[in-house]
């Protein structure tokens, strides 16, 4: 009975404890020399402001920013930034110097006032005054571009991806990434025809945890909106292909404790910014984060330089820079006491979506309990609970879910067996051996101190909380069509996200950010012990006498190339 199949597991007691002795699977890399250290790293010295253009029609003036070495050809990389509202250019010079330093050609949008202004005619006008730019140095427009924008230049250079599709062919730009910082995007996740593989081959997002700058303390899931509508997955549902080639790679970083302004190297703390957690990390720090993992991204996708994908994808290296620092207050993450003291790593959580996967199961959006319990393709033991949360579902309540997906909520309670929720795998999709990993994000949703405050809310959902900042005994497991099985213990490989309470001393501690984390396990960790061309199976396995709640979504087989 597949109800039955996880139940005599003594040897993941033995694995697991090995695994914890070991260390985090991708933190056993220490080896950081071969990655340049892309907060810190230089190329050129002679970067200038060259050009600029008053557009006071539009309310828009414009900086050109570069070392001239590089018009030596061309095609050079070209970086349009569009800035957020009310900010100006002297707010962002540190960072596009820093892109300049590295070789890219900076236009540098500044827009006046506040709001969308024209809206699409703005981010025509933008378009109109690239090609002036462009023309101006003669550079080809097929020199490999990106799209920066920061907080509401998130919304105009989303909407400039979909403009730019829609001029003629021999006037378009070659846009290969975009990456937006804090970004605020107005509903932009919206629209009928999400941002693709046809406007962009990459999309990068970072956002930080104490970002409140647009919608207070219980509402902040915009970014998160757009990081699932980018590509139009959303969650599992309608992803079912094996060759994914008209697919987008995207990525989001989100640091915890880093705020709105803090990402650009502004000093100056958001408005709305609880005074518990100013300065959580310093803005120096964020500062650095955000020009390692840009220069990055940017150095991948527009220079081809493939070393810098491991920032964005397993092994998930940090920048030099970034690996040692430690957070500047106590981390009430997950619990009411320190769970992290000052002085801790810094904590940061990766979204990832590869080109190339094949989702195992889906989650219905109007799934309830009932069919879940019926779906001969989800099975589980007689005490674990599931259902499918809604896209929106706590998104503007004190349990502040932030990923606007369709998921699995599944909790369990004590027992003194092991408790599994498993997932048929379809005949067709058995063999698995061309994939490099298993992927699953991955997060957890109530603590005993949110059952304490509110302990009316686990009891109506039907779930249980976890213990106060306890690691969750959750394993992995495959099974092939010969009954043999092999399990991973997930946080081994990534974390399992603790849910945000804020500290005791907050006013607002009732309040809980949830947040999803990208774990990938690679296929090699299990072929020693099933056959990776016959998996019939794939479930998550709990430990006797633990209990909690986690959040599971996008479960599939990846390729990372």
């Amino acid at each position: 009975m597949k109800k039955n199949i996880y139940l005599l597991l003594l040897l993941i007691g033995i694995l697991g404890y090995k695994q914890l002795l070991a260390g985090t699977g991708w933190g056993n890399i220490n080896d950081y020399s071969a990655y340049p250290d892309t907060c810190r790293v230089q190329k050129y010295s002679d970067t200038n402001l060259d050009y600029t253009l008053v557009d006071e029609d539009n309310q828009i003036r414009t900086f050109v920013y570069f070392d001239q070495k590089i018009l030596s050809n061309q095609e050079v990389p070209i970086v349009v930034m569009v800035n957020g509202n009310g900010l100006l250019i002297s707010q962002y010079d540190l960072f596009f110097k820093h892109l300049a330093d590295n070789g890219y050609f900076i236009i540098f949008i500044e827009r006046s006032g506040g709001g969308d202004g024209d809206g699409l005619n703005k981010d025509i006008v933008i378009l109109d005054i690239m090609d002036s730019v462009i023309e101006h140095y003669e550079i080809s427009r097929l020199s490999p571009t990106a799209l920066i924008g920061h907080s509401m230049g998130g919304t105009h250079t989303m909407k400039m991806l979909k403009r730019n599709k829609e001029r003629v062919i021999h006037e378009q730009y070659n846009i290969k990434a975009l990456i937006t910082l804090a970004p605020t995007v107005e509903n932009v996740y919206n629209t009928e025809e999400p941002i693709n593989a046809f406007d962009t081959t990459a999309y990068l997002s970072l956002y930080g945890s104490q970002d409140m700058d647009v919608t207070g303390l219980n509402e902040n899931y915009d970014p998160f909106a757009a990081y699932e509508y980018v590509g139009n997955e959303r969650s599992t549902i309608g992803t079912n292909s094996t060759n994914r080639e008209g697919e987008l790679f995207k990525s989001m970083v989100f640091i915890h404790g880093a705020d709105h302004r803090g990402l650009i190297g502004d000093s100056l703390p958001d408005v709305a910014t609880n005074p518990i957690h100013t300065e959580f990390i310093s803005t120096p720090d964020q500062f650095c984060i955000t020009k390692a993992y840009t220069l990055a991204f940017l150095n991948w996708h527009l220079l081809g330089h493939t070393l810098f994908k491991d920032f964005f994808q397993p092994p998930y290296i940090k920048p030099l820079s970034v690996h040692n620092m430690v957070s500047n207050k106590d981390d009430y993450m997950g619990r009411l006491t320190t769970s992290n003291p000052m002085g801790s790593p810094l904590r940061m959580f990766f979204q990832t979506s590869p080109k190339y996967k094949n989702v195992i199961q889906s989650f219905l959006n109007n799934m309830t309990y009932l069919e879940l319990e019926e779906n001969k393709e989800i099975y589980k033991t007689e005490n674990v609970i599931a259902r499918v949360l809604e896209e929106y579902e706590f998104r503007n309540s004190y349990l502040l879910v932030r990923n606007i997906t369709r998921k699995l909520l599944v909790s369990w309670g004590d027992e003194t067996v092991y408790q599994n929720i498993g997932f048929s795998v379809s005949d067709d999709g058995q063999d698995v051996s061309s994939y490099s990993h298993i992927s699953v994000r991955i997060g957890q949703m109530f603590t005993t101190f949110q059952s304490q405050i509110i302990a009316n809310v686990p009891f109506l959902l039907g779930v249980f909380p976890n213990n106060d900042a306890e690691y969750q005994h959750a394993y992995l497991v495959l099974k092939d069509a010969d009954g043999k099985e092999s399990f991973q213990k997930l946080d081994y490989w990534g974390d399992i996200p603790f849910n945000d309470i804020r500290g005791a001393t907050d006013t607002q501690f009732i309040f809980a950010h949830s947040v999803l984390n990208s774990i990938s396990i690679p296929l090699d960790a299990f072929a020693k012990d099933v056959d990776l061309s016959q998996i019939t199976d794939v479930g998550i396995v709990f430990s006797p006498n633990t209990h909690g709640t986690i959040m599971v979504d996008n479960l599939e087989w990846s390729i990372f190339d």
